[in-house]
C-alpha cells in the first residue's frame, strides 16, 4: 500500500499495481510502515495505536541526527560530496528486523564463504550493488 499527497505519484503507484490509500486506512492493515517524506505527522500516535501488534515502523529521510553526529565527531574527514552508506550498515539494519518477523536467516559455512571470497558475516553484495 502507498499513501500519497501528490496526485501524479499516486497515479504512478496505482498504475504499478499498488493500492493507494490514506494512512488512516492503512494503519490497521500493514505489517511494516516506511516513511520517506521528510514531513511531520505522517505516522501519528493515533496511527500507531491502530497498528497490529509487532508492526514495524521505519523512518528514513527525516532527521539527520545520525548524519549531524557523524559529521561532528569526524569533522574534516568528509569532502563536500554525496556519500553512500556502507553495505554492512544496510545489512545490519535489515538483520535487526528479521527476528521480529520470524525470519530465520541462513549463515554461510566457512567453505561457502571461502568459495565466494566473502566474510561469513558479510557484506554479501559489493558496495555498488543496489537492491
Amino acid at each position: 500500500m502507498v499513501t500519497e499527497i501528490d496526485p501524479i505519484c499516486a497515479l504512478q503507484a496505482a498504475m504499478e499495481g499498488y493500492q493507494v490509500t490514506t494512512m488512516d486506512e492503512a494503519a490497521s492493515q500493514g505489517d511494516v510502515f516506511v516513511t520517506a517524506t521528510g514531513n511531520i505527522d505522517v505516522i501519528t500516535i493515533d496511527h500507531i495505536r491502530h497498528m497490529k501488534d509487532r508492526a514495524i515502523v521505519c523512518n528514513i529521510g527525516h532527521f539527520d541526527s545520525e548524519i549531524q553526529i557523524e559529521l561532528w565527531t569526524n569533522h574534516g574527514k568528509y569532502k563536500s560530496e554525496v556519500y553512500v552508506l556502507p553495505k554492512h550498515l544496510d545489512e545490519k539494519v535489515a538483520a535487526l528486523h528479521l527476528d521480529k518477523l520470524g525470519v530465520k536467516l541462513t549463515s554461510l559455512s566457512a567453505a561457502q564463504a571461502n568459495y565466494l571470497n566473502l566474510p561469513r558475516s558479510g557484506p554479501f553484495k559489493p558496495e555498488h550493488y543496489r537492491y
